[in-house]
């Protein structure tokens, strides 16, 4: 059995064009700041301000997992996102070079335009690694129905490497319930999808509701403070992102 680290994860495995946005202007030039540096500073922000884990981007996850004050089980590994179910099994198999005396926690995000698909036939993970662990984000098309969708979480949870799920929370009254029902027992995590950190408590606290389980949430936490990163007022960061980190843990045991 592989335990979970804990409700609240920060995801800091974007992209450098994706944490570019976040920037002030003037760093929008193209040349960007040290990312790498970035990300780092806010892993360790998630973790001393209440994060019970951290998404990082794979050159960052030995990093993590030896200075970062959580130890391997607190670090996921974000891969980059699939473009369909079937790239899921080369994936996990590429990650055994991480996977030493414990297994890896990782969160695979891949695209879901329709389900299933006509051809080829849904893929069965039971072929993939034993050392890998997978929380699984499927993006699903806007337009695909909700049965689909859940007939989705149900196939993927029967899986032994799949042992929770990030989904969307764009419409958590209609969704939410149907996704807890559909994960078979697994935990579902709420992500941001862009959205300012109100708004996306707005959401999370109706999805905690209907049974979501915790956030794995990035630039809602973090990106209208990444500027301070980069202007010399970190311990202004640190104390707001703490306040975020406290707010979603409170969310999550209900006493909000």
């Amino acid at each position: 059995m592989f335990d979970l680290p804990g409700p609240i994860i920060v995801a800091i495995d974007h992209r450098d064009t994706s944490l570019g946005r976040y920037l002030p202007v003037q760093t929008r030039t193209g040349v960007f700041p040290n990312t790498q540096a970035i990300r780092r500073q806010i892993a360790v922000m998630s973790v001393s301000g209440g994060a019970n884990a951290v998404v990082v981007q794979a050159n960052d996850y030995r990093w993590a997992c030896a200075n970062v004050n959580i130890g391997q089980k607190g670090v996921l590994l974000g891969t980059e996102d699939l473009n369909s179910v079937e790239q899921l099994i080369p994936c996990i198999k590429s990650l055994e070079v991480y996977a030493t005396s414990t297994k890896v926690l990782t969160k695979i995000g891949v695209q879901v335009p329709q389900y299933p698909a006509s051809d080829p036939q849904i893929i069965d993970l039971d072929a993939a690694s034993s050392n890998i662990r997978v929380i699984l984000e499927p993006y699903f098309n806007e337009q695909l129905k909700l049965e689909d969708r859940s007939n989705f979480l149900i196939h993927y949870a029967s899986s032994p490497n799949i042992i929770g799920f990030k989904l969307d929370v764009g419409d958590p009254k209609s969704f939410a319930s149907a996704y807890t029902d559909s994960a078979r027992g697994k935990p579902w995590f709420a992500r941001s999808d862009g959205l300012r950190f109100h708004d996306f408590v707005v959401r999370f606290r109706e999805a905690c509701h209907r049974g979501c389980a915790g956030a794995i949430a990035g630039s809602a936490i973090w990106g209208d403070l990444l500027a301070g990163l980069t202007t010399g007022t970190r311990d202004s960061v640190e104390s707001q992102m703490s306040r975020r980190l406290a707010l979603l843990q409170a969310i999550v045991r209900n006493e909000m």
